[in-house]
């Protein structure tokens, strides 16, 4: 009697402790893939799983995670992993307890920092309502939020213009933190980078706007907007601008913009939702051209790839900028005479709302200074058709 107590008691005991979960990812691709996302609904994950407390494991190897906010709602909801796949690669992962999990290389980051020492960092400041730029230049580091990873980095003019820039990179080294301080000439090359496009009164780097009716309105003066950060590395990273009030004729909408990075990758994701559509309006993005003089356009892989390349770079170097939209997002290109209220230099698109109310595309600038691989257009033609794929085919994943 007293053995069988003993069997169930250690039967029990077992039943109790946390199971492992095991899951497998599959490159479905006859190429090699390096720093690939991948997402795992929380909801497949222990009821007790915690960051500090867990690891995720390829064989012996610990395979860096993020836990990420990814719909901006305010709540974690995916683990968020890079993973490197050979050709057709079937790569078996282990979720586990360990006492402790290694340190992770910071590979993205988000940075809005006060322009006065000690350059704090900024939350709950409401958006600027003038277009002068030397006003946000005195309040804030880099005229407004930033985004990075150790490829590429992207800010935005807080201020009514809310533009987009670029921030091309030399190094793999998260920089933000120290650029626009004191001393600092973001706009002279140095060795992590420089600013290197010039914006104006474009769209610059995938700035939004609205289409209603025949015209075209640039989010540029809503009654109230605000940032908030919602990741902030060391795998992925993210920012979301509200925009509140937004009045286009009788018109009034809410416009939640989320801006996402994550290590590897030179894109950046727009996510653009919108309260109070009509149903007949279509989200507008674009790429500057202040010094570039054609748009090439691919259908690759049910995706749109529409790009410029030119010596188009701040430092009079060869800059490839592109936008990546999927086919069920696009809608057309916009004709340069069709009218737009103050967008100046700039290719746009139209793109759907779906039936959430939301659209997204990529924006990549990649920079012959910093990746001499982009001084061939060929190159990066190449480059944009096997992002092409890698989007419209992501890694497989199944629990085991």
């Amino acid at each position: 009697m007293r053995y069988l107590l003993f069997v169930f008691f250690v039967a029990m005991l077992y039943s109790c402790q946390e199971k492992d979960i095991s899951f497998e990812l599959t490159n479905p691709t006859k190429f090699k893939r390096t720093d690939e996302p991948v997402f795992i609904d929380l909801n497949k994950l222990p009821d007790n799983f915690n960051d500090s407390t867990y690891a995720v494991f390829s064989v012996e190897k610990e395979i860096p995670f993020q836990i990420i906010d990814r719909n901006g709602n305010g709540e974690k909801d995916f683990m968020f992993l890079l993973v490197d796949f050979d050709p057709e690669e079937i790569i078996n992962l282990k979720v586990k307890p360990v006492e402790s999990r290694h340190p992770q290389k910071v590979r993205a980051n988000v940075r809005f920092g006060s322009r006065k020492p000690p350059y704090i960092e900024i939350t709950g400041v409401k958006r600027l309502t003038t277009s002068d730029t030397v006003k946000a230049s005195n309040l804030f580091l880099m005229e407004g939020p930033a985004w990075e990873n150790d490829r590429v980095a992207f800010r935005n003019y807080y201020d009514q213009r809310n533009g987009i820039d670029i921030f091309g990179k030399r190094t793999e080294k998260m920089v933000l933190d120290s650029v626009g301080i004191d001393g600092t000439n973001y706009h002279a090359l140095s060795d992590w980078g420089m600013d290197i496009l010039h914006v104006g009164n474009s769209l610059g780097a995938g700035a939004i706007a609205i289409q209603v009716g025949d015209t075209i309105y640039p989010i540029r003066n809503p009654q109230n907007s605000s940032y908030a950060l919602l990741n902030d590395g060391p795998l992925y990273a993210s920012l979301k601008l509200v925009h509140k009030g937004f009045k286009i004729l009788n018109r009034t909408y809410d416009i939640e913009h989320i801006l996402s990075i994550y290590g590897g990758s030179f894109y950046y994701t727009s996510t653009v939702s919108v309260i109070g559509l009509k149903g007949d309006e279509k989200l507008v993005s674009g790429i500057v051209n202040l010094h570039s003089e054609k748009l090439y356009k691919e259908n690759k892989y049910n995706q749109k790839i529409f790009a410029t390349y030119d010596t188009q770079a701040e430092d009079h170097k060869m800059l490839g900028l592109a936008m990546l939209i999927d086919d069920n997002d696009f809608d057309s290109i916009v004709k340069d005479s069709f009218p737009a209220k103050g967008i100046e230099d700039t290719y746009m698109v139209r793109l759907n709302f779906d039936k959430d109310n939301s659209s997204d595309y990529c924006f990549y600038a990649c920079w012959e200074t910093g990746f001499s691989s982009f001084r061939n257009m060929s190159y990066f033609s190449t480059f944009l058709e096997r992002n092409a794929e890698r989007k419209n085919k992501p890694i497989l994943l199944s629990f085991h």
